[in-house]
């Protein structure tokens, strides 16, 4: 009985040993990858683009003109507008 329970136990930790080594060895190699390349592509900064301002020509709206548009609807509250 003792000599099973200490052959599992070793089967156990050899594996265990294993996977940990396997999953160390991974975060290493993405570690050497993110320090030999370029952290701009990494973070995305070439996939910027640049944002274009609101001329000065542009007609905007005043906020009250849909807030009592949907006053008149019946909606008495807002959770989120996307602009």
């Amino acid at each position: 009985m003792k000599r099973t329970w200490h052959l599992r136990i070793r089967k156990i930790h050899r594996y265990l040993g294993l996977f940990i080594g396997v999953q160390f060895l991974l975060w290493a190699v993405g570690g050497l990858y993110f320090s030999w390349s370029n952290l701009d592509n990494i973070h995305g900064d070439h996939l910027k683009r640049p944002v274009s301002g609101i001329s000065v020509s542009q007609s905007l709206v005043s906020p009250s003109i849909p807030l009592q548009a949907l006053q008149q609807k019946g909606v008495d509250s807002v959770l989120s507008i996307n602009i």
